[in-house]
């Protein structure tokens, strides 16, 4: 038999690989808690243009019979849901692919838009579910549920494939709250057992931990920029609706639209001012509250020596 004479010079394979679940782990310490997770997807979103976020914890089981994978098997049983009324780009959903690298730090107009933070979805599970683009997404950064050893460490299905040869996998996201309204829908399997990911996670923990992101939806409204609704749903009930408007909406997009996208472009020149007024009311079944807010925005840089600084 015929080898390759070469092949002992090649040597053996050798190099660095990040540890993605260390980063991973060490970013959910970072963030702390579930209300931190709802901040991240309503920057993220409100960044790419939404203007209305429903969130469900479901407790709803599926077949797993006739799913992508026998390993995601686990992934069919209660779960978040974080939906959006704003389409994804493609450029959207290749930023979520990247763990340790961002951008946003020399991002000017926004305080997310799917970059390094959103990995802290990972707090409630192993396998984050994305349906966007006609296409489910799974992100397996352990590569237990979906994803092969030494491939990209996840998989998407057009949904015409899903509804072809995996009717199951595709059940959760047919549900009568979620189906047909939302073009962007994240599902978080919640973790049943502890993985070197994280811990398990309940229906109670999740349910507490919305309690708290929902205390927080006021001052989440208050400096979105595009964001008008934050649902809180639990099963087929609605716990709670914060809804924000603006006045004079024209003047208000008009100051952001001014915004440079980025420090680069960012140049010495006279402060912007703008003072917007929001009215944000929450409502809830027992009751409903409205607030009345004055939010002074001011942008800019008055001196080259400020400008480097910040861009360095």
């Amino acid at each position: 038999e015929d080898s390759d004479p070469t092949a002992d010079l090649q040597g053996d394979a050798f190099g660095q690989e990040a540890d993605l679940v260390s980063q991973v782990r060490q970013l959910l310490l970072e963030y702390g808690e579930g209300a931190d997770l709802v901040a991240e997807f309503v920057q993220n979103s409100d960044d790419a243009g939404a203007r209305e976020i429903a969130i469900f914890l479901l407790a709803d089981t599926f077949s797993a019979e006739r799913i992508v994978d026998p390993r995601a098997a686990s992934l069919q049983g209660a779960a978040l849901y974080i939906c959006s009324d704003n389409p994804l780009s493609s450029e959207d959903i290749a930023r979520m692919q990247c763990v340790g690298h961002s951008k946003k730090r020399l991002d000017f107009g926004s305080s997310g838009r799917f970059g390094v933070g959103l990995n802290v979805m990972y707090r409630y599970c192993d396998c984050p579910q994305l349906l966007a683009n006609n296409a489910l997404h799974f992100f397996d950064l352990t590569r237990s549920y979906v994803a092969k050893e030494n491939t990209k460490r996840g998989r998407q299905f057009t949904i015409q494939k899903l509804r072809e040869h995996f009717p199951d996998s595709y059940a959760p996201f047919e549900v009568e709250q979620v189906i047909g309204r939302f073009p962007t829908i994240f599902r978080l399997p919640l973790r049943t057992v502890r993985t070197e990911l994280g811990l398990k996670m309940d229906d109670e923990i999740v349910r507490a931990e919305l309690r708290k992101a929902s205390a927080i939806a006021e001052k989440l409204l208050l400096f979105s920029r595009n964001l008008r609704r934050l649902e809180f749903h639990d099963g087929a009930t609605l716990n709670v609706i914060h809804e924000a408007t603006v006045a004079e909406p024209d003047k208000y997009h008009a100051f952001f639209a001014g915004f440079p996208t980025s420090l680069l472009e960012l140049k010495p020149g006279p402060l912007k001012h703008y003072l917007a007024r929001k009215t944000i009311t929450c409502e809830c079944p027992e009751s409903t509250t409205k607030g009345e807010w004055a939010i002074a925005h001011r942008v800019g840089v008055t001196d080259d020596a400020m400008l480097k600084v910040l861009q360095e």
